[in-house]
């Protein structure tokens, strides 16, 4: 379990030719605090976040005070996270600005929420999504979350996003 706390990356580029790719973090859990990154994250595979690529299993995820404004590109991207597949997340004052596209998901906040983990609670408090979303290939949009398994929730409350999706591409 990570805790990533007062970090602040700019002009950076963030390549992974595989899987879980993210400015801050390809894939893990713990605690991210203020963080901020305009980076242009690149993946050849799944799981691109602005911030972390996937977030896993941990008994205390939590998200406070994020802002990305880069880029994001790949499979099951998100602004902040690509791929939740924990079961316990909480996004707290997070901010999305920067742009992001993908084949298979795509969300402003979140590209998808799934997995096996049990019980079952992503949160979502006072975040703002407004940068601007592109999916290819039939991708599931949603100006929060792209796509949510069968199954899953997410409680979301005080969230703005673009308002040409809707909140969730695919649940």
């Amino acid at each position: 379990s990570s805790n990533i706390k007062d970090l602040r990356l700019e002009n950076s580029y963030i390549y992974g030719s595989e899987h879980h790719v993210g400015s801050i973090a390809g894939r893990g859990n713990g605690t991210f605090d203020k963080i901020y990154s305009d980076a242009t994250v690149v993946s050849g595979g799944y799981n691109a976040g602005g911030i972390i690529g996937q977030m896993n299993e941990g008994a205390n995820n939590q998200m406070t005070d994020c802002w990305f404004d880069g880029s994001v590109t790949g499979n099951r991207a998100g602004g902040i996270v690509g791929f939740a597949l924990c079961y316990k997340l909480t996004m707290t004052n997070c901010l999305n600005t920067g742009s992001v596209s993908a084949g298979e998901n795509v969300g402003g906040l979140c590209g998808s929420r799934g997995g096996e983990a049990s019980p079952n609670y992503f949160t979502i408090r006072n975040s703002i999504a407004v940068g601007e979303l592109t999916g290819t290939n039939n991708a599931n949009v949603g100006a929060i979350i792209g796509s949510i398994e069968a199954g899953k929730e997410v409680d979301a409350n005080f969230v703005y996003g673009r308002t040409e999706y809707s909140v969730v591409g695919k649940n």
